[in-house]
């Protein structure tokens, strides 16, 4: 089978273009790509009937090649007003966003925020979570969240998330 990879997308793209995909948020679903020199092509209900496959297993697929191909990013950790922030970011892979699938970067957050926090996943390229008890901190990246989503051609979501409410799939 093709080394399809998950990729975050806006969630209505699912029935604008009949791509397979799994839900992550009411704004943002997991979609499986196929990489190609300089573009990738997302896998469609017409392609993904002939795999012989089922939904469950192309993600636990996709988790691993994700994995094994993709380097990792450098999660940057800082202490903000009441809390703590950190984020990843990169403009070299058009992956950085969905790696919040992964076990490892999980594992990291939790070790980080010790299970609670906050994120938003503007774009495919940045991933921002915290955890503050300021009310202005909170407010700041919110809206920070809707500048990088406004400034960003590959949107997903203004949305701000709660980590513990947010499903992260089955453990593989």
């Amino acid at each position: 089978m093709n080394k399809y990879l998950p990729q975050f997308m806006p969630s209505n793209w699912v029935e604008d273009y009949e791509i397979i995909s799994m839900s992550f948020t009411k704004e943002i679903s997991i979609g499986f790509v196929l990489r190609e020199e300089s573009r990738y092509s997302y896998l469609l209900l017409e392609e993904f009937n002939n795999l012989n496959i089922n939904l469950d297993k192309l993600y636990e697929l996709s988790i691993y090649n994700l994995e094994s191909q993709i380097e990792d990013c450098d999660i940057k950790e800082y202490k903000i007003e009441g809390g703590k922030m950190c984020f990843w970011y990169s403009e070299n892979d058009n992956f950085t966003a969905v790696r919040v699938l992964l076990k490892k970067y999980r594992n990291k957050l939790n070790e980080i925020f010790n299970g609670e926090f906050f994120f938003s996943i503007p774009h495919r390229d940045l991933v921002s979570c915290w955890f503050t008890t300021d009310n202005i901190e909170n407010s700041k990246f919110i809206e920070e969240t809707n500048e990088d989503y406004n400034d960003s051609k590959y949107k997903l979501s203004n949305g701000v998330y709660k980590f513990k409410e947010i499903e992260l799939f089955k453990e593989l």
